[in-house]
């Protein structure tokens, strides 16, 4: 069969949308795609694909990338055509004959739809013994017919006829005495009248799809709006070939001919409720493997990278620090009106013991300010990667940079707690490491509030210096060692042996 038969063939076993749609998952299971249901969890991974359906009438496929869901590529069109919806089984006409009561649905030629024979198509709902069902039905036989007017009866038809829908638009049943839609529905489905609960029904003409023209260059089908549409992507959608990074997604919505707001239809729920749940799965699954993957190809960068950290800020480290300790050397002479020279600065650089100890303190604060930093920005990133992963995460966003300022602000207070570390060895360099720690904590006894607004003050012009390529630091870096020095004012330790600078 080629593809024009496989359209006629699909049209003709799709008289609903309740059909159209059982169709389209029949073609969707052979080609290996799983049926989900709306009320159950699903279970899927990478590169797998499936469809589910709600309503009867509505149904949406999907097939997820191998790889990371970075996007959709997505195709719709709608089950529903422009046809008459049975009111119920309540009959109506004139004495002699019994017309069925209908309601037109969606925009349609309605001249079309008469004198030619029609049936019911659509879905029944049944009381079992094992519960309600809803059975799909089409009665597979000319039914029911809309008969127009003689002409003779009508002889202004040809200038143009406003057909009533509830005058000129009611198929003709059947003669007084005729069984009833109901009685027909319950010997088609094998139950008992007082088991059908209830029924959506609609006529759908008994006209097959047929192809026209002496090549046979044309075809006619009812039901063309939309199921050639409908048909024509589904194909498409099928013969894709799978995206590493791409979802797919074929929609197939109920309800176009009347606006699509129902809970089924395209501007429903419908379609932002798999979405919801297909990035849930795809951000529990895909994070998993791209944290893999990535750590594959991170790793030895990342590895790299450090080393180079590592070399960088020690040669850093080499030259600075023994620079700002000279310096805080400097103003311990200026302020107490002795001679400044200039070998006080260079003889933290000469003296590998004093070199020593100025970097472990260093060292130790830079690791400790780090530290509590951690605790705070690891649940932060934890955070953002949670609401990255998953939709409506905005309050996980907040809730991560909220974690991460606390988290610089937390290690910044931390790391000025042990700061005036710096300004007593400087004071009295024959201090050791521990004690220049332990004696500097308690320096800040009643006062570390104070001292860390002090130092969050200078934040703005660091930010600024940032911006600036770091030449403020030039003002900057003496501005702020002075002010700590000059808020600390630590005392010269007796008790520590001295050290000629």
């Amino acid at each position: 069969m080629n593809t024009l038969e496989h359209l006629m063939e699909y049209i003709d076993k799709s008289p609903s949308p309740y059909h159209a749609v059982r169709s389209a998952a029949e073609l969707l299971e052979g080609a290996g795609f799983s049926r989900l249901e709306e009320t159950e969890p699903w279970s899927l991974g990478p590169g797998q694909s499936g469809y589910v359906t709600r309503d009867q009438s509505s149904l949406i496929a999907f097939r997820l990338p191998a790889e990371s869901l970075e996007s959709w590529r997505m195709t719709a069109a709608h089950s529903d055509t422009p046809t008459f919806r049975i009111k119920s089984d309540c009959l109506s006409g004139v004495p002699g004959y019994i017309r069925l009561e209908t309601e037109g649905y969606g925009g349609m030629n309605r001249s079309s739809w008469l004198d030619r024979p029609l049936t019911v198509a659509g879905r029944v709902a049944v009381r079992t013994a094992r519960g309600v069902e809803t059975r799909l039905i089409h009665i597979d036989r000319d039914l029911l017919t809309i008969p127009s007017l003689a002409i003779h009866q009508l002889r202004d038809v040809n200038k143009g006829h406003e057909y009533n829908l509830q005058k000129d638009m009611q198929p003709l049943w059947g003669l007084e005495g005729s069984p009833s839609l109901t009685a027909l529905l319950a010997r088609e489905l094998q139950v008992e009248e007082g088991d059908i609960l209830s029924h959506d029904l609609m006529l759908c003409p008994r006209q097959r799809a047929v192809v026209l023209g002496p090549d046979g260059e044309f075809f006619q089908a009812p039901r063309i709006d939309d199921l050639a549409c409908a048909y024509a992507t589904l194909e498409g959608f099928l013969h894709a070939s799978p995206l590493p990074h791409v979802g797919q997604i074929w929609c197939f919505f109920d309800s176009e001919e009347v606006g699509s707001g129902t809970r089924q239809g395209a501007l429903g729920s419908f379609l932002p409720d798999v979405l919801e749940r297909l990035g849930d799965l795809g951000g529990m699954v895909f994070a998993l493997s791209d944290a893999v993957s990535g750590l594959v190809i991170v790793l030895p960068v990342a590895w790299r990278q450090l080393i180079n950290l590592v070399v960088i800020q020690g040669i850093v480290f080499l030259v600075t620090v023994p620079l700002q300790y000279g310096v805080l050397t400097q103003f311990r002479s200026i302020l107490e009106g002795r001679p400044a020279p200039f070998r006080s600065v260079l003889r933290w650089y000469l003296d590998l013991h004093l070199t020593g100890k100025a970097l472990a303190v260093q060292v130790l604060l830079t690791l400790w300010q780090w530290a509590a930093r951690l605790v705070c920005i690891v649940p932060g990133l934890l955070c953002l990667i949670a609401g990255s992963a998953f939709p409506n995460g905005e309050w996980m966003l907040l809730l991560s940079s909220s974690l991460s300022i606390l988290g610089m602000l937390g290690g910044y207070y931390l790391y000025m707690l042990l700061l005036p570390a710096r300004y007593l060895l400087a004071q009295s360099p024959g201090l050791s490491v521990r004690q220049a720690l332990s004696r500097g904590f308690r320096l800040l006894t009643g006062r570390r509030g104070d001292y860390f607004k002090l130092n969050l003050s200078f934040l703005p012009l660091q930010v600024l210096s940032m911006v600036l390529w770091n030449i403020p630091n030039l003002y900057l870096v003496p501005y702020m060692e002075l002010s700590n020095y000059l808020f600390l004012d630590p005392p010269p330790d007796p008790e520590a042996p001295p050290v000629a600078l």
